[in-house]
């Protein structure tokens, strides 16, 4: 039987307890230990990887999750993640723990340095996981919430196009006589207050998205709804006074009321006809950017 080898570094009066020291550094160095002949961790080893990247998915997950409700609850509400596989992931990482510990005992210093070092790389994988899940859960609470803002502005935007309409079929009837006219625009008044509240919501819903930073199609569509706004901010005041002209022709005798239509409220139509022409560019632009349909969302 082959006789180990002995270190040569022994100084010559080391104590016992320091030959054995020294030799079983010298040992490790080789890679003869008792401890480090032990075979089968590979597997171990494996799975126990494999586990940590499982339970660290989770993590990261669940935390990102959290972050971006946090950052933007929304109108969903919080749902608490399923615990069970997390805690089933921890039993059986720390079953095949203690499976390598027992192959790879704290006793030997090799492995001792070993399992420190898969302790901090573990570590420091969390702590970078921790890092990007909080940054990703806050830019997707911002994501979320930008969403949110642009449906809830899609929203209104669709009951105020609405009234615009049906103004707007009541300003197309054929309107011959001024009875005609004292008519369609006592519909219109009453649809005027109506309007206003809407049209102020939606000035307040694109004030809010006008700073974001979206793509260049979306940036886009945005832009032409914003153009559509004001031309409808002139629509209004337009109408306003289209109606205030009505309302003082229908005190004036019948027969003076056609001459005061030609004179005061055929300028306000010829303005409004400019006004519709630049609307239906507007409305051909918005159909070019979404593709004939609705603006889309972020």
């Amino acid at each position: 039987m082959d006789k180990p080898k002995q270190p040569t570094n022994i100084p010559p009066h080391a104590t016992p307890e320091q030959i054995q020291e020294i030799s079983q550094q010298h040992q490790a160095h080789r890679g003869d230990s008792p401890a480090r002949k032990k075979k089968g961790t590979s597997w171990l080893y494996f799975w126990l990887w494999l586990l940590l990247a499982m339970f660290l998915v989770w993590i990261g997950s669940s935390l990102l999750t959290l972050v971006s409700h946090l950052t933007f609850p929304g109108d969903e509400g919080w749902k608490a993640p399923n615990i069970i596989p997390p805690i089933f992931l921890i039993i059986v990482i720390s079953a095949v723990w203690k499976a390598l510990l027992t192959r790879e005992p704290h006793t030997d210093e090799v492995f001792r340095r070993k399992h420190r070092r898969l302790l901090l790389i573990t570590g420091a994988l969390l702590g970078a996981l921790g890092i990007v899940a909080v940054f990703g859960g806050m830019r997707n609470g911002h994501q979320r919430e930008q969403v949110h803002k642009i449906q809830s502005l899609m929203a209104q935007i669709s009951p105020l196009a609405d009234i615009g309409n049906r103004i707007g079929r009541i300003k197309a009837r054929n309107l011959k006589t001024t009875k005609d006219y004292l008519d369609a625009y006592g519909e219109i008044e009453s649809l005027l207050p109506e309007w206003k509240k809407r049209f102020g919501n939606v000035g307040n819903g694109l004030k809010e998205v006008r700073g974001y930073d979206f793509d260049a199609r979306i940036s886009s569509i945005l832009a032409a709804d914003m153009a559509a706004y004001d031309l409808g901010g002139e629509e209004i005041s337009l109408t306003e006074k289209e109606v205030l002209v009505i309302h003082r022709m229908s005190s004036l005798p019948r027969g003076e009321q056609v001459a005061f239509w030609n004179e005061n409220f055929k300028p306000l139509h010829n303005e409004e006809v400019a006004l519709s022409i630049k609307a239906e560019a507007i409305r051909k632009q918005l159909s070019a950017l979404t593709g004939g349909g609705p603006s889309p969302q972020k």
